[in-house]
């Protein structure tokens, strides 16, 4: 009968098995043949020809999953591996952090490896767009989240939200929360629904749930001024206020600054603004024009600037589409002169009557003197250096500049800032004592 013993005889195992059901049976695996259960028929198949060359075959491919499992590692192929790995790292937070488009890794690479043809590292990189968008937001983006949210589960912040539409109609929500003297962003695509304020407010409360971190350490909330984002009623900070009572609502003082410059140049006449369009219209689609233009640009000496277009989003835009077509008026005026009497296009002849307009270009030169108060301002609000301390003093000083242009000096200099009026017509000057820059008053006289 079968005997479970020699299964541990090195003679006999791999290749013994019980036949199940009939202790006088035996099998070999090798032979895939069933005999009796004799230990001389067990030495004669191992002696059998047709056992030793199977059992050859058998012993090389039959290996268990623990020793497939074992295999030694090469140091130097780990090393190697791992170099690769933290460039492919940096390679991709690199781009990230200086804002690289993606794409420029396909090229990338092969640089690299033409330059470090004695690395081995940069020689095996693989490393392009795909691999780098992937590394940027599943690898360093999810970690720098998990870092970020641990930290707010036991810190104080306040939040600032602004939502947008890029090119591709994706909505997009930007969250940033300001703890101490740090600032992290976090970036989420906004829901394709809208970019209501009930939407934006559910999605910001859910980026913080979602990451596990209360809501009760949100001290305070900033944003621009539009209805959806600071409205009175059902907008972002009135929900917030309803919900977290006490936290500290701040408008963002650049865009407040903007708002108050297109709200002073909305009393000027409307063919201020017309002037710059139909100048950057005329001669953004045609080549021939701006060499035309350039020829009496070197006739009047003046600096080839690019006539720049208007924008209500690029804040700091207008101040130099203002001084662009003030420095260059004159080139402008015989270039739209020549371009009336030769071309006769009612263009032309519109943007020629309003640069022979003298008061016109007064208002331009007001624009001139008047708009680099509010830039310069938006500057020190955008600056990295550290301004809080004399932002406000800053602020003050550009107020009363201002007042002091069109009111009495007493009154400006001697009334605390709060009980300013800059409407009290009381303390008006005459027309002829107000200042409106240098290049005004020059004109006038």
């Amino acid at each position: 009968s079968y005997r479970k013993e020699w299964e541990t005889d090195p003679l006999f195992s791999g290749w013994l098995q019980p036949v199940s059901g009939n202790t006088g049976k035996e099998r070999c695996r090798c032979c895939n043949i069933q005999f009796t259960a004799e230990h001389t028929v067990l030495k004669n198949d191992v002696k059998s020809n047709k056992h030793q060359e199977k059992s050859k075959c058998l012993a090389l491919t039959q290996k268990s999953i623990t020793q497939c499992m074992q295999v030694k590692p090469n140091p130097e192929k780990l090393k190697l591996e791992t170099g690769i790995k933290t460039a492919e790292l940096k390679l991709a937070g690199f781009l990230a952090e200086h804002n690289v488009a993606m794409r420029a890794a396909d090229h990338l690479t092969d640089v690299l490896k033409d330059i470090l043809k004695d690395s081995n590292i940069a020689q095996n990189l693989s490393f392009g767009c795909t691999k780098a968008t992937a590394i940027s937001k599943n690898i360093i983006g999810s970690c720098y989240f998990e870092e970020l949210s641990e930290i707010l589960k036991r810190k104080k912040f306040s939040v600032l939200i602004d939502e947008s539409t890029d090119i591709s109609n994706v909505k997009t929500l930007c969250i940033v929360v300001c703890f101490f003297d740090l600032v992290q962003t976090q970036n989420r695509d906004a829901a394709q629904e809208g970019a209501t304020a009930e939407r934006l407010y559910e999605k910001m409360i859910k980026s913080f749930s979602d990451a596990g971190v209360s809501l009760a350490n949100i001290l305070g909330f900033g944003s621009d001024g539009c209805n959806t984002m600071m409205g009175k009623n059902n907008s972002v900070a009135s929900r917030l206020q309803n919900k977290f009572p006490g936290i500290l609502l701040q408008r963002c003082i650049c865009h407040s600054l903007h708002l108050c410059a297109s709200a002073a140049c909305m009393q000027l006449p409307c063919r201020c603004e017309d002037l710059a369009r139909d100048v950057y219209n005329y001669f953004k689609n045609s080549s021939k024009r701006m060499v035309q233009y350039q020829e009496f640009q070197e006739f009047c000496h003046v600096e080839p600037h690019k006539l720049l277009k208007p924008s209500q989003t690029c804040w700091l835009s207008l101040q130099q589409v203002v001084n662009h077509i003030s420095s260059q008026w004159d080139a402008l005026l015989l270039f739209f002169t020549s371009q009336w009497l030769e071309a006769r296009l009612n263009t032309a002849e519109n943007i020629y009557r309003c640069l022979s307009d003298a008061w016109l270009r007064l208002y331009y030169y007001f624009l001139e003197w008047s708009l680099p108060k509010f830039t310069n301002l938006n500057e020190n609000f955008h600056s990295e250096k550290v301004m809080i301390t004399t932002l406000r003093s800053k602020m003050a000083e550009t107020y009363k500049e201002i007042l002091l242009s069109y009111m009495e000096s007493n009154y400006v200099l001697m009334t605390p800032l709060s009980r300013l009026d800059p409407a009290d017509a009381s303390k008006f000057l005459h027309l002829s004592n107000m200042y409106l820059g240098v290049k005004v008053m020059q004109h006038m006289q």
